[in-house]
């Protein structure tokens, strides 16, 4: 699983943890942020911190998922 949420009592930390790609963002990734957004709609929740794994927080949008995702 590249990415998933962390349920930290009075807020949710979204991982990516798709780590051997340096980070780079994919629909699952993408998605997991939206479900975040959607659940802190719940008054407990104070906060979204969004982080990653390995040494580097981001290398972009993932570009093979997006080719894959579009069909190409």
């Amino acid at each position: 699983m590249s990415a998933y949420v962390e349920d930290a009592k009075d807020r949710l930390i979204v991982w990516n943890g798709n780590a051997d790609k340096r980070g780079a963002l994919t629909p699952e990734f993408y998605q997991t942020i939206l479900d975040a957004v959607e659940a802190a709609k719940d008054r407990r929740i104070r906060a979204i911190i969004i982080t990653s794994q390995g040494g580097f927080f981001c290398a972009g949008g993932d570009l093979n998922a997006l080719i894959e995702r579009r069909g190409l």
